[in-house]
């Protein structure tokens, strides 16, 4: 009878993610896989953690850990100013144009040393890692003040 109910219970899944395969987009198949495994381990470390298997618990979390905390990481991250995601093998560019920095500051035209002292001063006390902003989004500001005070300068 059990293995009645488990097969139901395969053909009932198989069906469900079929029709979620065929009506969803690559990122939300994607995010509810993430999720379903991620219930699907709690479920099982607390069910080992309950039946006096804490060893195996264990276990289970060392061997999970790696996957998820690269998962959080990609989650997490933060987009660059185009909204693309510079992640650790995406080539970085260096070279930063007049109009990818003044973008960034937010300004335009042909800004004074003043204004753009300004506006890299207003936005990294809100985007600054020790405030809880990110490393990478500092930096690129960072960058497109030097640039463009440097275009002033020659």
């Amino acid at each position: 009878m059990h293995i009645l109910l488990l097969v139901i219970g395969l053909i009932i899944g198989a069906v469900f993610l079929y029709r979620l395969i065929k009506t969803k987009d690559g990122k939300e198949i994607k995010s509810i896989a993430y999720t379903a495994a991620t219930i699907t381990i709690c479920i099982a470390l607390f069910t080992l953690a309950v039946t006096g298997r804490l060893p195996a618990a264990i276990a289970i979390v060392a061997a999970a850990w790696p996957f998820m905390a690269y998962w959080w990481q990609r989650k997490n991250q933060v987009p660059n100013w185009k909204g693309k995601h510079r992640g650790p093998n995406t080539p970085n560019n260096t070279e930063m144009d007049k109009k990818e920095a003044l973008s960034l500051l937010g300004l335009s035209g042909k800004p004074t040393k003043e204004e753009i002292k300004k506006a890299h001063k207003q936005l990294i006390q809100k985007l600054h890692p020790d405030t809880g902003g990110s490393e990478g989004i500092a930096k690129k500001l960072n960058e497109a003040r030097d640039f463009l005070i440097k275009s002033i300068e020659d």
